[in-house]
């Protein structure tokens, strides 16, 4: 559910930019980035006392648990469209890691990242999209993760809420275009930020009953943690990137690998993609009905 802080008043024809998970790392970025290049920004996080500091007089500040019901969002979207009449671009950024075994990370676990990961951004979305369809313009950007072309053991929980974000962020690409409303998922590497440090051990981050043959998990997650503060993307890069992108181009790629390791692992997986494709597409035909 939303709840505002009394903002200042800006007088200003610069685009309105909405961003998901501000209170730190790159949603954070985003919000300063933005306003660094003029833009007028409402940025969200679940307590209104994290963001704070970020208030500026173009720069909003609203509460937003992207997991609230439906009907909490869209008194949010209500809310946030009377801060400065019109929002023009929403970024999907929050979001949080779990490491584990698919076997030994509970249900509850998956479900709540999921929650989360993806239906937060898909409900996030579709109450603005009103707004969007009705002014023929809006550009929605999803932040999801280079994970799907690596789907490395213990991530398989994370990795299949950005598949999915994926999955529906290419779906949206042709199903909006029609209202010249522009989908961009940004498949983004390892990046500097709280993400695999204090992100990483949170209670709903945590396996509780972890299973001891899962020796590979524990070594993934040990090298993981040891990524931690050298990851090789600098966040604030990585935020004006994005809005150079956005900003500077009337056609979006529908994903966009960001950094020099997501773009490397979107280019194997692609090449190992067609390669199996190719091995395997005659086994595929054939089978078609006789009338």
């Amino acid at each position: 559910m939303a709840t505002d802080s009394s903002v200042d008043e800006v007088s200003s024809n610069s685009p309105v930019v909405l961003i998901t998970g501000c209170s730190t790392g790159l949603g954070r970025a985003l919000v300063l980035e933005a306003a660094s290049q003029g833009l007028r920004v409402i940025a969200t996080a679940r307590k209104i006392s994290a963001i704070e500091n970020l208030r500026a007089p173009n720069i909003a500040i609203l509460t937003l648990d992207v997991t609230a019901s439906m009907s909490q969002l869209e008194d949010f979207a209500n809310k946030a469209l009377t801060v400065f009449g019109q929002v023009d671009i929403l970024i999907n950024n929050a979001g949080y890691p779990l490491v584990g075994a698919l076997e030994e990370v509970s249900s509850d676990q998956t479900l709540g990242i999921f929650k989360t990961n993806f239906f937060g951004s898909l409900n996030v979305a579709n109450v603005f999209l009103p707004h969007f369809r009705a002014r023929h313009s809006g550009t929605i950007i999803n932040i999801s993760s280079m994970m799907p072309y690596i789907t490395t053991p213990g991530s398989g929980p994370y990795t299949a809420t950005k598949a999915a974000l994926d999955s529906i962020t290419k779906v949206w690409a042709g199903e909006l275009a029609p209202f010249k409303i522009r989908v961009m998922g940004v498949s983004l590497g390892f990046t500097r930020t709280e993400l695999l440090g204090s992100n990483l051990n949170t209670v709903e981050n945590t396996v509780k009953n972890p299973i001891p043959d899962y020796t590979i998990v524990r070594e993934l997650h040990e090298q993981v943690r040891a990524l931690y503060g050298h990851e090789p993307n600098d966040v604030q890069k990585v935020a004006k990137r994005i809005f150079d992108v956005v900003l500077t181009h009337n056609e979006l790629p529908v994903m966009f690998p960001l950094g020099d390791d997501a773009v490397t692992s979107a280019d194997e997986y692609l090449n190992q993609r067609r390669s199996e494709f190719e091995k395997w597409k005659e086994l595929g035909m054939g089978v078609s009905a006789d009338d």
